[in-house]
């Protein structure tokens, strides 16, 4: 039997860059056959890491007076875990949205230093259903019915509050009425035409809500408000000399060449619909 890696998307910055580096390291124990590798993010320069984003966002956080909205991926629990360490610092209220609680409630109990939504200092947005909700939204909001808060109470004293939102939670701004505030877009910025037409639906959102923009949205305030969540190319030397498999197998890249002028013996290229047999 021959060992198989697969890296998935991985960096070696953030809140757990240890796990990339164990990764890494156990997996070169195992001499294995075959690594199958991402390719995202290849280039020479160095990768923005998340103590940037953190010092960033916090001093947007501390010069603003009113509401502040942080945006970033679904599931991106490292740049959840920053901005909870901002409000922290700052001394503002931390409040997610249903679906953010629910996956906190159960990472909290894969790793602990996750946040769990029982923290003090967090809250979780109920807002107004025009449908039935899911049994697990009830149970959540049961569970954790004192860290449950609504757009009335954020209302009475928006400037107490940083609030993890998206675009697809914008609508609860409605209720909340913000009379003034930032919202920090810490995501990638738009890549294909979808998006960007998202993209403009949400300006028009925070245009309304006369909100400042910051982050990777157009006609805001550019800056290190987004770390990437693939590594770069220095270090995917690093992992690959690290691992030494025998051969690589690169996904989700566009720089396949990239990875065949370094190793040009054991690059695996690939053909969509078609197995790939070695060994």
């Amino acid at each position: 039997m021959r060992w198989v890696g697969y890296s998935g998307d991985l960096r070696r910055h953030g809140h757990r860059r240890d796990r990339t580096e164990l990764f890494a390291n156990e997996l070169a124990k195992l001499k294995p056959a075959l690594l199958i590798i991402e390719g995202t993010r290849l280039d020479d320069t160095p990768a923005t890491e998340e103590p940037t984003v953190h010092q960033a966002s916090l001093d947007v956080v501390r010069r603003e007076k009113g509401i502040v909205i942080a945006d970033y991926s679904a599931r991106n629990i490292e740049r959840l875990r920053t901005f909870w360490d901002i409000s922290k610092e700052v001394g503002r209220t931390f409040v997610v949205t249903t679906k953010d609680a629910y996956l906190l409630q159960h990472m909290h109990v894969i790793d602990p230093a996750i946040p769990s939504p029982a923290e003090d200092g967090i809250k979780i947005l109920r807002v107004p259903r025009g449908s039935r909700r899911e049994q697990w939204e009830k149970n959540l909001l049961a569970d954790f019915a004192k860290n449950v808060t609504d757009a009335h109470e954020i209302r009475k004293a928006p400037q107490n509050y940083l609030l993890s939102l998206s675009y697809w939670d914008i609508a609860a701004l409605i209720d909340i009425e913000p009379p003034s505030g930032t919202y920090i877009y810490s995501a990638s910025e738009a890549y294909d035409e979808e998006q960007r037409i998202d993209h403009e639906r949400l300006e028009n959102w925070l245009d309304h809500f006369h909100l400042t923009k910051v982050g990777g949205l157009p006609g805001a305030e550019k800056g290190p408000y987004h770390a990437s969540g693939h590594i770069d190319g220095p270090g995917m030397e690093w992992l690959i000399e690290t691992v030494k498999p025998e051969k690589i197998l690169p996904v989700h890249t566009q720089k396949l060449e990239w990875f065949e002028r370094r190793w040009p013996s054991k690059v695996v290229r690939a053909a969509y619909g078609e197995p790939v047999r070695f060994g």
